[in-house]
């Protein structure tokens, strides 16, 4: 079977929006790379996606369990980043951020007002509350860059903006998503604040650090024992993904491996292991619900080390900016 056939064979009405969505996008930015012609450069943070595009490919290309919907995606990814970049200048990107943030803040608004209805938490429309807080995490940056921003309307907007995403966020009891709006923070806070804790005296500086590490520590507490039946099945599915990883170490399982290969792992662990106390707590499991374990279990430590060393490249160069004016 040839890769094309392989994309559009058995193609379901569900993958087939996808199927349709990414061939109009790439023929979009095929025919505008042919009819405007304009150069343009790439920043470290494009070079970095366009490597992580690629080399995932690669990865997918020998696969034993390929999947369509991942060369759908890469493509789609493509395809708006070729039209962003042919199309869209400095003034045009920032100007959608704010189109970005101002319909993320209808979406959460919409989840809000339909909280109490959501049995597990804010879903809005979504399926369940993890893609909701996945929006809210990939808008937060957004919102954060209008606070960063001149204008003060425009600074308005981002902290109008932070504060209902955080909302949202808490309010979809999602412990990921809390977590992931803490690093953010942190960033932030490292990013606009280093050269002031700098200058702080060692006493502050040590207090601080103190502070810092007794809240991270009280946090993760804290999020384990609010769902604890939820987080202890986590750490089953974590015990299984190691067993996953430690089996095939250097070159992983393989692009979209883990949810084949999973239930065979964790049925093995409950052989060793019969009297474990996550054995009431044992699912069908679709991810790892970790994103760097599930890169390690597909990829190995061949995908890690590539993966950082792109990341290595990306933090070593300088900031550009190659957009059109």
């Amino acid at each position: 079977m040839s890769f094309l056939q392989f994309l559009i064979s058995e193609i379901s009405q569900n993958t087939f929006i996808q199927f349709a969505a990414t061939i109009t996008i790439v023929v979009a930015a095929i025919v505008l790379l042919f009819r405007i012609r304009r150069k343009f450069f790439l920043n470290a943070g494009e070079v970095f996606l366009l490597s992580f595009l690629g080399l995932i490919a690669v990865f997918g290309l020998f696969s034993p369990f390929p999947e369509r919907n991942l060369f759908y995606r890469i493509g789609l990814v493509l395809g708006v980043f070729v039209i962003l970049k042919t199309l869209f200048g400095e003034r045009d990107i920032r100007l959608l951020s704010v189109v970005i943030v101002l319909l993320g803040i209808c979406e959460t608004l919409y989840g809000i007002s339909r909280y109490r209805s959501d049995v597990l938490g804010a879903c809005g429309h979504f399926d369940n509350p993890a893609g909701f807080a996945s929006m809210l995490i990939a808008l937060l940056p957004f919102a954060v860059y209008q606070v960063v921003r001149r204008g003060f309307l425009l600074r308005i907007l981002g902290i109008c903006a932070i504060g209902i995403f955080l909302t949202g966020l808490v309010l979809s009891k999602s412990r990921a998503g809390l977590i992931a709006a803490g690093a953010i923070g942190a960033i932030c806070l490292l990013r606009y604040t280093y050269k002031s804790f700098a200058s702080l005296s060692e006493k502050i500086k040590w207090l601080v650090s103190v502070f810092i590490s007794a809240c991270i520590i009280g946090g993760g507490i804290s999020l384990y024992f609010y769902k604890k039946d939820s987080a202890d099945g986590r750490l089953l599915i974590w015990k299984s993904s190691w067993d996953m990883v430690t089996d095939k170490p250097f070159f992983g399982h393989g692009a979209n491996a883990f949810q084949p290969n999973y239930m065979l792992y964790q049925a093995a662990y409950f052989e060793k292991n019969p009297n474990s106390r996550f054995g009431n707590l044992a699912d069908n499991v679709r991810a790892p619900f970790n994103e760097y374990l599930g890169f390690l279990i597909q990829f190995g430590v061949t995908g890690i080390l590539l993966l950082s060393v792109l990341l290595f490249f990306y933090i070593q160069k300088k900031p550009d900016n190659n957009y059109r004016r």
